[in-house]
């Protein structure tokens, strides 16, 4: 896991604490979005899926949970 992804873990995990780590992987995957980008040269280019939206994934836990 990377420092970010612990880092996003851990703001989830203080709304709340007692979903399992699969339960905070799918919500993360679920309220992502992906984007396509343009790179400062053609070859450049190209699409990244799964943006975690840090925001959207509190809303939902505080929401449903």
């Amino acid at each position: 896991m990377s420092p970010v992804t612990a880092g996003f873990i851990a703001i989830l995990k203080s709304i709340n604490n007692e979903l399992t780590p699969e339960d905070y992987k799918e919500i993360l995957i679920a309220t992502s979005y992906s984007k396509n980008y343009d790179g400062p040269v053609d070859r450049d280019n190209g699409y990244c899926s799964n943006i975690v939206d840090i925001g959207k994934a509190a809303e939902f836990i505080e929401s449903n949970y």
